[in-house]
């Protein structure tokens, strides 16, 4: 069985994880370990169980290997030999530097100060150093947790090595993944066992997002990042090992800021509670700390401010000689160590390419870089122009400057019309428009088409044709007009009958005369409602030479339909009821459809055009 190159030799020191002082159960627990469940995660967070609060380090001397386990023996409290898994296990150094993390924390750590004295000792004997151990152990393997999954679905606890030299591949993220664009900084697992954010013993890493999420503010959540707030901090094992390349690359710009700060104090920075806190102590440090000469080391800064002229900027040309502008361009930060503590490139676009103009502000020439492209957000920039152009059609403002490309609102002084009201405009438009066409197909009305056997409810359809002007009170009222329940010939040719419960009009075959020497006969119909009111009364020419299908009832089809097209409201159902008459793409009546017919479908048309417009009336606004 080969050696695992992560534990000390026998009888060296080390260092294991245990639960902290004072808790309910003791024995070893494992620092890298992520909650099994979001009610377990939920109930660490609420509880504070992270970081010092719920792991802490004793120094033991390691025995051996024994199986799948490890054989170590404390050097304090029981000294009893016990068996751990070898993920608990720390090296000695490694655990030094966590000692020293917890140190520099300000954190109330009660089992920190039982191994305070070995910390101290060891100071005094050497220097430790975070850069050091990250380049020579750290660099190429990954300090993951328990049940790391790799690309080849093999399970990997708590060190990875050697990290993949390939880039990641574009495949879709399955459910629970999310697109990541980059990553911004890392963190070493003892600087990330202290930190608020993190809080376990793993690498973690600030990723920014990809689409759709890279525009989402993370800022307030228990992982988000201040200073950037499109970003998380997440551990190891959360990221695939395709992002080796990233994890690489993160580590690198670590090991460059970590060396300029040990050379410059000797140690790391210290930490401390929030971000926010981070920043105001590194600028403060800066003030108090860094030479003056320091300062003009990296960052060229000439008082321009008196020269500056709105507009271009002519007084710069005089005032820079060609020496400056070689001193901004090649002293202008292009590395994360050339940046102050705590200060970095704006994320996007990223630290400066040698080629870089951005930092000229001589020049007014044609500019190279003002595409901005990293600001690019297909879906977010979709989104904007739907908006706009949907607040184009507000009816409070006019949309100037077409011609002249000066394209700005205009808000219209005039009140915003009421939408209801246009609404129900549309909808009486198309029920008038119903009964003139109802009105135009029977009048005169032919006497095959009165008579058909589908023409039993002929009468009931024409009770629709009114004079909105002799309208009853109660029917202005109440809406009207209202269903017959009765029917009652007044006056007309002898030969003709109306059903009074029906109002089917038939004739008398034996008194129908077998020629007509005039070309419209006259009958007049009573259409009786419920109450007295609702009587009314029409008067009706009945043609006996004419054709049963008026000619002009296709022109009048057509009309009604791109009326009804035109008017959202009634849209559904009218369209459908006319096209059961009528051919859109023909534009012609379908065959056989009879007058009768015709006049029930434009009843039904009629009538959903008459409640629509109720409605807009009735709707409440907003």
């Amino acid at each position: 069985m080969a050696k695992n190159p992560w534990l000390p030799e026998p009888k060296a020191q080390c260092w294991v994880w245990f639960r902290p002082l004072g808790s309910e159960t003791s024995g070893p627990r494992d620092a890298a370990a992520l909650p099994h469940t979001s009610a377990a995660h939920e109930e660490r967070r609420r509880n504070g169980l992270w970081g010092h609060q719920a792991y802490r380090l004793a120094p033991a001397v390691f025995v051996g290997d024994a199986e799948d386990m490890v054989v170590v023996k404390e050097m304090r409290d029981s000294k009893a030999q016990l068996k751990v898994r070898p993920g608990l296990v720390l090296d000695y150094y490694e655990g030094l530097l966590v000692l020293e993390a917890l140190a520099l924390s300000d954190a109330q750590c009660p089992w920190f100060e039982h191994v305070k004295d070995i910390l101290e000792k060891e100071k005094l004997q050497r220097n430790l150093s975070p850069s050091l151990y990250v380049s020579k152990k750290l660099l190429t393997a990954a300090v993951t947790g328990p049940q790391f999954v790799t690309r080849e679905g093999q399970v990997v606890a708590h060190r990875r090595a050697p990290l993949r030299a390939d880039g990641p591949q574009e495949v879709e993220a399955p459910p629970g993944w999310y697109q990541v664009d980059r990553l911004l900084e890392y963190l070493p697992p003892w600087e990330a066992f202290v930190h608020p954010k993190c809080g376990l013993y793993q690498d973690y890493y600030l990723v920014q997002w990809a689409p759709p999420h890279a525009m989402d503010s993370y800022a307030d959540t228990p992982q988000g990042c201040e200073q950037f707030p499109h970003a998380t901090w997440e551990p190891d094992e959360c990221l695939p090992d395709e992002l080796d390349a990233l994890r690489i690359s993160a580590k690198k710009r670590w090991l460059e800021a970590q060396r300029e700060k040990e050379k410059d104090g000797g140690n790391p920075r210290k930490f401390v509670r929030s971000v926010g806190e981070e920043v105001k102590a590194d600028r403060k440090r800066l003030v108090e700390e860094v030479p003056a000469a320091r300062k003009l080391a990296k960052v060229y800064n000439l008082d321009l401010h008196r020269h500056m002229k709105h507009g271009l900027r002519e007084a710069l040309h005089t005032e820079l000689t060609e020496g400056d502008k070689h001193r901004i361009q090649t002293g202008w930060p292009k590395r994360q160590s050339e940046y102050p503590p705590s200060f970095g490139p704006a994320m996007p676009p990223g630290f400066c390419w040698d080629s870089c103009r951005c930092m000229e502000d001589w020049h007014t020439g044609p500019q190279t870089d003002e595409g901005k492209s990293w600001l690019d957000h297909v879906l977010r920039d979709q989104k904007l122009k739907a908006a706009i152009e949907s607040f184009k059609t507000q009816q409070f403002l006019q949309v100037r400057g077409k011609v002249t490309n000066q394209g700005y609102f205009q808000p219209l002084t005039v009140a915003p019309r009421d939408p209801r009201q246009e609404e129900r405009r549309l909808c009486q438009q198309v029920a008038k428009m119903v009964q003139k066409a109802m009105d135009a197909a029977v009048n005169p009305l032919p006497l095959a088409a009165a008579t058909d056997e589908d023409a039993g409810d002929l009468l009931q359809s024409l009770g629709i044709l009114e004079d909105e002007e002799e309208r009853s009170e109660i029917e202005k009222e109440t809406g009207g007009p209202f269903e017959p329940i009765a029917f009652q010939k007044v006056c007309g040719p002898d030969w003709m009958q109306v059903d009074a419960c029906s109002g089917k009009i038939s004739t008398i075959a034996s008194q129908t005369p077998r020629a007509f020497k005039v070309e419209t006969l006259s009958m007049h119909v009573d259409f009786l409602g419920a109450v007295e009111q609702h009587r009314k009364r029409i008067a009706l020419q009945i043609g006996p030479e004419k054709t049963p299908v008026p000619d002009n009832l296709p022109a009048w089809t057509g009309q009604i339909m791109d009326k009804v097209r035109a008017t959202p409201l009634v849209i559904f159902p009218a369209e459908g009821f006319i096209k059961q008459v009528y051919d859109t793409e023909t534009r012609a009546l379908h065959k056989k459809v009879t007058l009768a017919a015709w006049l029930r479908t434009m009843k039904q048309v009629y009538l959903v055009s008459r409640a629509a417009a109720c409605n807009a009336a009735l709707r409440p606004q907003g």
